[in-house]
């Protein structure tokens, strides 16, 4: 879901503009809605890193208690990186954090 939304056009995204993204969910096509939310810059190991900020509408009581339960961070630049995500979920939460990359297009950006 991550990696098709990074190609979409989202330099021009308004607060609140939903992308659709066709997703595979127990053998059935379904289509995962994704909410920006705005820019926000983020503190990482690297430094701040100035993002695009999406709550994907998440189906509710399989993992999720709540649509909304998961946040993802996108770098602001062309790589469009996905940087963090963070979930609440039924037993808890976590957060993933991007450690490596490699071979992208253009120069990562941070501060």
């Amino acid at each position: 879901m991550v990696f098709l939304a990074r190609t979409y056009n989202l330099g021009a995204a308004a607060v609140g503009q939903i992308f659709t993204v066709p997703t595979l969910v127990d053998g059935e096509m379904y289509d995962l809605k994704i909410k920006f939310k705005g820019r926000e810059t983020i503190k990482s190991s690297w430094g701040k890193i100035r993002c695009l900020k999406f709550v994907p509408v998440l189906q509710k009581g399989r993992i999720f208690k709540h649509e909304e339960d998961m946040v993802v961070w996108l770098t602001d630049d062309d790589n469009h990186i996905p940087i963090r995500a963070k979930a609440e979920i039924l037993f808890g939460s976590l957060k993933v954090d991007l450690l490596a990359y490699q071979g992208i297009m253009k120069p990562f950006q941070f501060q």
